[in-house]
């Protein structure tokens, strides 16, 4: 999916969303003389439904795609113009330490949401499943996927 996709879909529920200011990826004009940071990527206490919360999770990875395009062109007009090198390397460390952040952000919720949703687990782990015996690997990813498989009591 490209970034472009998976940031312009939405469900409308802004339970399980992970935030990630538009501003981090829009490149700044090398004569700024502050650069501005916004430290506003977050993740929710609640657990959302598997849907919303991978919705969030393409939505906060497009996000960071968007990010990593802005710093590689603020990177190209630094080295055009190495007077302002000085002044604008700053704020492209905080870029850095944002990015940073939102993608342990992505990680702590890819991680919670697995804990929360089994059936999902299981498909991520599918290929150490299907190195067991046909008696212990458990239902087929098709299965999981289509809701027919259940987890037992």
């Amino acid at each position: 999916m490209s970034p472009g996709k998976a940031a312009g879909k939405s469900s409308g529920k802004s339970t399980g969303q992970l935030l990630f200011s538009e501003a981090v990826s829009q490149p700044q004009p090398i004569s700024s003389a502050t650069p501005t940071v916004d430290h506003s990527c977050t993740i929710t206490p609640e657990t959302p439904s598997p849907d919303t919360a991978m919705e969030s999770i393409l939505q906060e990875i497009s996000a960071v795609g968007r990010c990593l395009e802005a710093m590689d062109s603020k990177i190209t007009d630094l080295s055009t113009d190495s007077k302002s090198f000085r002044a604008d390397i700053a704020g492209f460390h905080d870029k850095v330490t944002d990015l940073d952040h939102c993608l342990h952000t992505v990680e702590t919720k890819m991680a919670s949401l697995l804990d929360h949703e089994p059936e999902l687990q299981y498909v991520c782990n599918n290929h150490h499943h299907s190195m067991l015996p046909m008696s212990q690997a458990g239902p087929s990813t098709a299965d999981v996927c289509d809701g027919t498989w259940t987890l037992p009591a």
